[in-house]
């Protein structure tokens, strides 16, 4: 090879095209090529965009100019599976982005529980043929390439991946079953008890759980796969986000975090969620946009990761930066309801009311039955002097709560809009008491500034273990 394909350092793994007589086996495909996402991480000096990201491009794997593009790769992967009773056929190509050219391409067709096989011989074509350097440490930590697969397990853990992408309530439940199932199927899978407390902080970050009940589930899983492989880079992700934003132990979050990331440099999510959920509610911003950017840079078409930015910016009181940067993601997806949500909070904060109203009511028409959203709306209409409908949205939460979990802030945002700082109070200490996730941002968030002088809420900022 000539200088230039030995400086190919980059690449996306597009999804494979599902070839299997069953309609229902696209989870299979799709798990397949973040399986090999997954596995290409680990490789020294290979930058790996995200799933997210590359499953952009699904239907589009001829437009290499735009791939090239917009996900700034030298290479991709691309190929298919067909899977049939005890067997499966894979075909992988190589290509560069740049000239089209193929670099590599190979069939593999084999007994169904080699597929992990399969995936190592493909991960190893690809260092082979862009003359990369492997990282011993991680090349030898414990993995499967030893052991028989439990094929019943590793279809388990794929849709339990596969539902949970749409991050919708009925996925997320799924996707705790799927989990569950696969630690039936085999106890000593440590990608199953990561997965099940992924399942179970989602549940309760997303709302859809207490998180009394959630979280502790969380814990247990992510601990027990943390027993069954120490360098689980998504087990230690896992465990850093339940000790952070449940029990506030700001600083074994932040160790937790730092080792995932050492062991997977291209892990988009534990990169995000150390900047949002760990850096960022202690006010450590500078150190929290780099891992944003970092994120943004692994994983391009993500609109949670371009969040990040604008987020911070918020977070460092520079609304009219928030904004700007949120009609950017609103560029790349018009009817993303965070960007709506975003833009509507950033120009409350700028004293701009009945802007702010008609952006959160765009967020409510995209996304019905947000309580976020609604708690927004109810703050703003209140600010606005429109008190009886806000206090239609305050009915409307009190209303959800008697069928779903409402977080306390949601109740206290509303309250601070009425100027009701006792009531407020009373509901951020109820939602201290539940330890629920989004009571984290009281000492770094902006909504929270009127409260900032009161005894009561600075306790409660203690409590958490936030230094004043």
């Amino acid at each position: 090879m000539n200088g230039s394909e030995t400086a190919r350092t980059s690449i996306a793994v597009l999804p494979f095209a599902n070839l299997s007589p069953q309609s229902g086996d696209d989870y299979f495909s799709d798990g397949l090529t973040e399986e090999l996402i997954l596995r290409l991480t680990r490789l020294q000096g290979l930058r790996v965009v995200a799933w997210h990201s590359s499953s952009q491009f699904r239907g589009r794997e001829q437009d290499l100019r735009a791939i090239h593009g917009e996900l700034n790769v030298d290479v991709v992967l691309r190929g298919s599976v067909r899977r049939s009773a005890a067997r499966v056929r894979v075909t992988a190509q190589l290509i560069d982005t740049g000239s089209g050219a193929y670099l590599w391409s190979e069939a593999f067709d084999r007994n169904l529980d080699d597929v992990v096989a399969i995936q190592e011989e493909i991960a190893r074509a690809i260092v082979e043929t862009l003359k990369l350097a492997l990282n011993p440490r991680r090349e030898t930590a414990p993995a499967t390439r030893t052991k028989r697969v439990n094929m019943e397990c590793y279809n388990l853990c794929l849709q339990g991946r596969f539902y949970a992408q749409g991050r919708t309530a009925s996925g997320l439940r799924r996707s705790l079953d799927c989990y569950s199932a696969a630690i039936a199927a085999d106890p000593e899978s440590a990608t199953a008890h990561a997965g099940l407390a992924d399942a179970y902080s989602l549940l309760a970050d997303y709302g859809i759980m207490h998180p009394r009940e959630a979280m502790p589930r969380a814990e247990a899983a992510a601990l027990c796969a943390l027993k069954l492989n120490p360098d689980s880079a998504e087990a230690n992700s896992a465990l850093a986000f339940i000790r952070s934003v449940f029990h506030w132990k700001w600083e074994e979050g932040e160790a937790l975090y730092r080792r995932a990331i050492e062991l997977n440099p291209s892990y988009a999510r534990a990169r995000h969620w150390f900047a949002i959920d760990c850096l960022a509610p202690q006010k450590r911003f500078d150190e929290a946009e780099p891992q944003v950017d970092i994120a943004r840079e692994l994983d391009p078409l993500s609109l949670i990761t371009h969040e990040g930015s604008p987020y911070l910016r918020m977070l460092r009181r520079d609304y009219t930066g928030c904004i700007r940067g949120l009609q950017e993601i609103g560029n790349l997806q018009g009817g993303f309801h965070k960007v709506f949500s975003g833009i509507g909070r950033a120009l409350n904060l700028l004293g701009r009311f009945d802007e702010a109203i008609a952006m959160l009511e765009k967020a409510e028409a995209t996304a019905a039955g947000i309580p976020n959203v609604i708690s927004a709306l109810g703050q703003t209409l209140a600010m606005a002097g429109r008190t009886d409908e806000a206090k239609r949205r305050l009915d409307q939460l009190h209303a959800l709560a008697q069928a779903e979990h409402v977080s306390a802030t949601c109740f206290a945002i509303v309250h601070l809009g009425f100027g009701e700082r006792e009531k407020a109070l009373e509901w951020l200490e109820i939602g201290c008491e539940r330890r629920e996730v989004p009571v984290m941002m009281i000492f770094a968030h902006p909504v929270y500034d009127p409260l900032r002088d009161d005894a009561r809420f600075q306790a409660l900022v203690r409590r958490m273990r936030f230094l004043l």
